[in-house]
């Protein structure tokens, strides 16, 4: 079935889209999910996402259809979204 994936910030720059869709099973694993949308993508998305241990770094927020996620698996419907946030820093 096909998500809607959506980048903020910095990811935004740096997969040069703010969106994009993608298939994927009706169970997925947030760890996996991110390690696939790297796929193709420059390293230092690889760097925002994930830690030098390849883990996913804690800054990062994931948002499925306007809720926070806080397991480890998303179950998912057709037309999905899912929001990925890095940190957004300023003054």
């Amino acid at each position: 079935m096909k998500i809607k994936i959506k980048y903020t910030a910095q990811l935004k720059k740096e997969a040069a889209t703010g969106e994009e869709w993608k298939d994927v099973e009706a169970s997925v694993e947030i760890e996996d999910l991110l390690k696939e949308l790297t796929n193709g993508k420059n390293e230092k998305f690889q760097n925002i996402l994930f830690d030098e241990n390849n883990h996913r770094r804690q800054s990062i927020l994931v948002i499925h259809n306007n809720e926070q996620v806080s397991g480890q698996v998303m179950e998912f419907k057709e037309n999905d979204e899912i929001l990925i946030m890095s940190p957004i820093a300023g003054g």
